[in-house]
């Protein structure tokens, strides 16, 4: 795991509270991150947003 990986693991964490932020975030992860990052990030952003239903459907506008 990248350290880029580790910073946007904590500012998605960090601005969960406020929903348009966390989609501010995550696309500007994905953009900036590697391939192989990416699909790091996508794996934990799921297991983040799992049981959080209005950053759910923020993950799954983002990602599709």
């Amino acid at each position: 795991m990248s350290s880029d990986l580790r910073y946007y693991k904590n500012i998605l964490r960090k601005v969960s509270f406020d929903l348009q932020l966390f989609r501010k975030e995550l696309i500007k992860a994905y953009e900036y991150l590697s391939a192989e990052d990416q699909v790091l990030l996508k794996k934990w952003v799921s297991e983040f947003v799992s049981n959080k239903s209005e950053l759910k459907n923020i993950y799954l506008g983002v990602i599709s």
